[in-house]
């Protein structure tokens, strides 16, 4: 250890009080390195829930954006349906509609509805008949067709 000196000048009695004033500048240092270290700590716990949120946020919006993609499918499928059904289509060919949007699905039925003709049933031609043998059974059908025929 160094030898104690009395102090016997002005300067080192100055300089005494000087070290003096810079230790009680820095009395409350302990004080701020615990707050400093205490908000530092909120500062990592605020980054994660920030993190947290963040990716909170990314997964609902991308479930958003496959909620309204489903969504978006089902009005076309349901406007797919209703078209066919207006356009005189089967249901199995609303499926089969093309376009972006109703107008497209429309011009599309209309197109198919010119290749399909409504369907009615065709009456049996006349010689595919079977010959009636029997009297009673060939004068009842013989009235029927003069019934037929004479459309009073």
């Amino acid at each position: 250890m160094s030898e104690f000196k009395n102090i016997t000048s002005q300067e080192e009695l100055d300089a005494k009080a000087r070290v003096a004033r810079e230790r009680e500048k820095y009395n409350d240092y302990e004080e701020l390195k615990t707050k400093v270290a205490e908000f530092e700590t909120k500062e990592a716990t605020y980054q994660s829930t920030i993190e947290g949120l963040k990716t909170e946020k990314n997964e609902l919006s991308s479930q958003l954006e496959s909620v309204n993609g489903e969504l978006n499918q089902t009005r076309l499928q349901t406007a797919k349906q209703r078209i066919a059904t207006e356009y005189g289509l089967p249901l199995d060919l609303a499926e089969r509609l093309q376009g972006d949007d109703e107008e497209g699905f429309k011009a599309d039925a209309e197109r198919l509805a010119s290749y399909i003709k409504p369907s009615q049933p065709t009456p049996p031609l006349k010689s595919n008949e079977p010959a009636i043998s029997d009297s009673k059974e060939a004068s009842w059908a013989e009235m029927a067709r003069n019934l037929i025929n004479t459309g009073d």
